[in-house]
């Protein structure tokens, strides 16, 4: 009997612990239509880790082109939000 109470207790911490690491995992980009771009590391630039080209100040329409502090990217173009 204890060693069945040992084995459970046992089995219950391996599938704690197997939930807790695939967590963490980064989830691999999945979308439908890949955009690597020359020199990227991988889908939509960020070291194989989707982001989103049309909103992402870092990589605003393409890899790389970054919006100067006083712009949003909107649509994948740096705008100013006070001109508009």
């Amino acid at each position: 009997m204890k060693s069945l109470q040992v084995f459970f207790m046992l089995a219950m911490l391996i599938m704690a612990l197997a939930i807790t690491i695939s967590v963490n995992k980064p989830v691999p980009c999945l979308s439908v239509v890949s955009r690597e771009t020359e020199g990227s590391a991988g889908p939509d630039c960020r070291n194989k880790k989707c982001v989103d080209m049309r909103t992402d100040i870092s990589n605003c329409g393409s890899c790389g082109k970054r919006c100067s502090s006083s712009e949003i990217c909107c649509n994948a173009h740096c705008v100013n939000p006070m001109s508009h």
